[in-house]
């Protein structure tokens, strides 16, 4: 899952808290309609817990932007609604731009008090040249089951009023090009990261927005045969073939709260290297996540197939077997 954006009520924010880029944030939700959008976002962020829960995969992903203005007001609430998934010790989370939002939340890690559980790795820094360990814990490796190497990327940064671009480091760029040749081996790889890479109609996003080294990206992910490319920050659902709009085949499950999309969520099943990808989403007539068979699809090596047709109204059945509760040998990662 992605982009919760639990966010502070624009008349209940201190005026001093103000004076700096969060006034950009304050007229955007006051004049926008953006808080508007965003204000189920606890309701449905614990209908998106109770749906893990029953569903019960092997892993859990958020891809960024957990607040809206990273106040700690924020991150308390978001922390306290999601606590099941921290307790959890299954889920894998990296901070979005609005997660650092201001210099002060980057250099006192607002992201990592509150949800450090969600910043484990199974990698350890002697795994890495002497030359690259600076950039460690990042990226951060989960390994899931036998067959999933989960690798995630610090994109998100601290950016002037205007800004709301990212970057990867080259220090992170080179160390996860190490870890794709020399830890992960013949594993499904999946890579995950705050920013897109891709717009849904296949082209880069804007220059403001944009992960600023989107390109060097894409072509480590293309050269290292990544097989899926997971990402949030782009508020519109989308999931790309490869080889038509993209190289790597990429999704994004969309805004989790936003009224204006889809309120969504992705769960990938992996199976003897087939990758599943299952949309759920938010009925707000019954308050729960309910299977959207039609945005379901299947990814074989490269390649995504797709079909309208439905399995029992669960999910589209194109080769690939639903591994949703914990099974040994293959690995199901929900929310992404």
């Amino acid at each position: 899952f992605s982009d919760l954006h639990v966010t502070a009520d624009p008349r209940d924010i201190a005026w001093h808290e103000l004076l700096s880029k969060r006034f950009v944030g304050w007229l955007n939700l006051k004049l926008s309609g953006r808080h508007a959008a965003m204000l189920d976002a606890v309701k449905i962020a614990r209908a998106f817990v109770e749906d893990i829960q029953e569903l019960s995969p092997d892993h859990v992903l958020f891809t960024g932007d957990v607040t809206g203005l990273s106040l700690p007001s924020e991150f308390e609430c978001a922390r306290a609604t999601l606590e099941t998934l921290v307790e959890a010790r299954n889920t894998t989370g990296i901070p979005g731009n609005h997660d650092v939002y201001l210099g002060r939340a980057a250099r006192e890690d607002y992201f990592g008090r509150w949800f450090g559980e969600w910043l484990e790795t199974d990698l350890q820094r002697s795994q890495l040249p002497g030359s690259l360990q600076e950039s460690y814990p990042w990226p951060l490796v989960r390994l899931i089951g036998d067959e999933v190497a989960l690798i995630c990327l610090r994109d998100s940064r601290p950016t002037p009023f205007h800004d709301s671009s990212g970057l990867v480091s080259e220090v992170q760029m080179r160390a996860a090009e190490h870890v794709l040749d020399n830890i992960v081996g013949d594993r499904v790889k999946i890579l995950a990261l705050h920013y897109g890479l891709r717009r849904p109609n296949g082209a880069r996003d804007g220059y403001f927005h944009r992960l600023r080294n989107d390109e060097e990206v894409l072509d480590l992910a293309e050269r290292k045969n990544v097989t899926l490319l997971v990402h949030g920050h782009i508020h519109h659902r989308a999931v790309h073939v490869a080889g038509d709009l993209s190289p790597v085949a990429m999704a994004n499950p969309g805004p989790l709260a936003y009224t204006k999309d889809a309120r969504a969520y992705h769960i990938y099943t992996v199976n003897n290297g087939h990758v599943g990808v299952e949309a759920r989403h938010f009925d707000e007539a019954s308050g729960t996540f309910i299977a959207w068979p039609e945005a379901s699809q299947c990814l074989k090596a490269s390649l995504i197939y797709t079909s309208d047709a439905a399995d029992e109204g669960i999910g589209v059945d194109l080769g690939c077997r639903r591994i949703i509760k914990k099974k040994r040998g293959g690995g199901g990662v929900g929310g992404g």
